[in-house]
């Protein structure tokens, strides 16, 4: 029975789109349907100054330089680490793609869409206590993701147009095609070098394989073994672990922190405590893996070791 929760937890998160409303909807629809700016699709809004430039305008006169840093993507890392409103951090992260802005604007939009989306499907599993650490994540969340269908649309037109100057996109991009060992082999070298923690979920390799009953399932390839079932999962939950251990805010007001209080009840000063509280409950067997996993994970990065990732290399 643990199994199956577990199951559907994960299943939330691919479904939470689809009832992002219970956050998101009915009041900023109405306000757009009583306010005409509110339909305008790059809307100047209040900035974060997270480099020194007020307006957060869409620039549509000019393409930004293609040239990149590590420092510059360091500089968005910190940015997105402090968020506290989604709708200033996007307006303001896609004017800089070539720090990666668009891929963090992006990651943005999916961490609001998945902790709101996943509350409202979690909400039958557990009763919230108005007060409770629960509570108080859900009103963080829907403090934090004051994002309107405006401003997806305005992410929506400055991904298409500038993602192509975004370095963190353009690697992203390059795990649809990385199909064979050799590929994902030149994709984790890239994504090692690039060093940005926003990227560590494209090391992991995935293949399709039958179950007895003929069903099809996936497993996932890490040093020289391949994980299924439980093993997949854990590997997958010590890779986003990873991102913490370099530089990723993973702390008690992190959106993926809030998500485990709010929708789960796994309540925690951290992300890895929330992990930890949570398998504990209910995949007791394999918690142990998790952290052992994302401890290997984050010594074969720190040693460049890319082919750890790719099988048969």
């Amino acid at each position: 029975m643990h199994t199956k929760r577990l199951a559907f937890i994960f299943l939330s998160t691919g479904l939470a789109c689809c009832t992002a409303w219970y956050f998101f909807g009915a009041s900023k629809v109405a306000a757009k349907a009583t306010d005409p700016a509110a339909s305008q699709s790059t809307t100047p809004v209040a900035s974060n100054g997270f480099f020194g430039d007020s307006s957060t305008t869409l620039p549509t006169s000019q393409t930004p330089s293609a040239a990149s840093s590590t420092s510059a993507t360091a500089g968005m890392l910190q940015a997105f680490n402090k968020l506290q409103s989604a709708r200033s951090f996007i307006h303001e992260a896609i004017r800089h793609p070539e720090s990666g802005g668009i891929r963090y604007a992006n990651r943005a939009w999916a961490d609001c869409i998945n902790a709101a989306g996943s509350t409202g499907l979690m909400r039958g599993l557990f009763k919230v206590v108005p007060g409770s650490r629960e509570s108080q994540a859900e009103a963080a969340i829907k403090s934090k993701c004051d994002i309107t269908d405006s401003d997806l649309a305005t992410l929506k037109s400055a991904s298409r147009k500038y993602a192509s100057v975004d370095p963190l996109s353009q690697i992203g991009r390059k795990s649809d095609y990385a199909k064979t060992s050799e590929a994902h082999l030149a994709l984790a070298k890239e994504v090692i070098s690039a060093g940005s923690p926003i990227l560590f979920d494209k090391l992991k390799y995935s293949r399709e394989y039958k179950l007895a009953g003929g069903q099809s399932d996936y497993e996932a390839y890490f040093d020289g073994k391949w994980y299924r079932g439980g093993n997949e999962s854990a590997y997958t939950e010590a890779l986003i672990l990873a991102q913490c251990e370099f530089g990723m805010n993973c702390g008690p007001d992190s959106l993926r922190t809030l998500a485990q209080c709010s929708d789960k009840g796994w309540c925690a000063n951290s992300l890895a405590e929330s992990v930890r509280i949570g398998w504990s409950k209910e995949l007791p067997q394999h918690v142990d893996a998790v952290f052992s996993l994302r401890d290997k994970i984050v010594a074969a990065i720190k040693a460049g070791d890319a082919s750890a990732f790719a099988p048969g290399l």
